[in-house]
């Protein structure tokens, strides 16, 4: 029996590498802007619009395990296992 449903491939737009896996990511309401975070401490954002992406934060001693955006995609926050509480202004990206 043959099946009716056919499997859809769909290409990649981007791909990026961190040093360590992907704990975290976030799409903005600004559909234009996704961040991530890694293991390693690592945040990067992506702007579709220019097709370039931003390293926020480097490689540290721990891991970065969440981030999200304001509600009016305004800002990016973000936290780890080092304790601290970090906030980007997207109007800062120009």
């Amino acid at each position: 029996m043959e099946s009716s449903r056919r499997r859809r491939s769909f290409d990649v737009q981007w791909q990026e590498h961190l040093s360590d896996y992907i704990t975290a990511i976030s799409w903005s309401k600004n559909p234009n802007l996704l961040a991530a975070c890694s293991a390693a401490g690592e945040i990067l954002l992506w702007q579709d619009i220019e097709e370039q992406s931003f390293l926020l934060q480097s490689a540290g001693k721990s891991s970065t395990d969440c981030l999200n955006f304001s509600s009016d995609g305004q800002f990016l926050a973000a936290g780890g296992q080092d304790g601290t509480l970090r906030i980007w202004s997207m109007n800062s990206l120009g």
